[in-house]
């Protein structure tokens, strides 16, 4: 093993690539050193078994994603699944406030789109409710950060017959830190509100998708 030689000149070549011997290479010095503490081996039986594990694994997890389709198991927004139809088919209504705009946005980009002639199976209404809270008070009591929590109260009716179907309420709470400069806290408090925004939307999608993904519940 003269390339380990520390003193070995710089234009002196590499060595070449171990040869195959009877169908089987030779190992490396990374392989020939190799150590499992599992089965207290070592050398090129250690790497073969470590190799050897790996194969088995990925094996096992090929063989999982083939045979998940025959098991049952559905994809929640699926293209063809029950869910997904029914969400492009919420009608959402106008919320009040700026906050409200937003949140009705953030549900329409997370919906699927659907046909817009065709009528509406379902009427989404959600209410929202802000505060805030200042916390971290310093000695001379000036506060220097504060929590926003948004609630949102939302039904889902029968177009229909407008018979609520489904209620319930979510609630984000995000904080921001409240900055000497008034245009610096009236930023960061923006950004939590977006935030709550966004988490809200996420969470109202995945609790509608999951009441209309129930064979019950959703209309073919």
């Amino acid at each position: 093993m003269w390339w380990l030689n520390p003193f070995r000149p710089r234009s002196a070549p590499l060595p070449a690539p171990s040869p195959r011997r009877h169908g089987r290479r030779r190992p490396t010095i990374h392989e020939f050193f190799s150590y499992d503490r599992t089965t207290k081996k070592r050398g090129w039986s250690a790497f073969a078994d470590h190799d050897r594990k790996k194969g088995l694994k990925l094996a096992a997890a090929c063989g999982l994603a083939l045979t998940a389709g025959g098991c049952g198991f559905q994809p929640l927004y699926a293209t063809d699944g029950s869910a997904r139809g029914q969400l492009a088919r919420i009608h959402i209504d106008q919320i009040a406030d700026r906050t409200g705009q937003q949140l009705r946005n953030a549900l329409l980009l997370s919906f699927p789109p659907g046909d817009p002639t065709a009528p509406a199976a379902w009427r989404l209404r959600v209410t929202l409710k802000e505060a805030k809270r200042e916390l971290g008070v310093e000695k001379r009591d000036v506060a220097t950060r504060a929590n926003l929590t948004l609630t949102a109260f939302y039904t889902l009716e029968d177009a229909a017959s407008d018979k609520p179907v489904m209620s319930g309420d979510l609630r984000s709470v995000n904080s921001y830190n409240i900055l000497q400069s008034p245009y610096g806290t009236l930023a960061a408090e923006r950004n939590a509100r977006a935030r709550a925004v966004s988490q809200i939307a996420d969470g109202l999608t995945a609790r509608l998708a999951t009441w209309l993904s129930r064979p019950r519940n959703g209309r073919g």
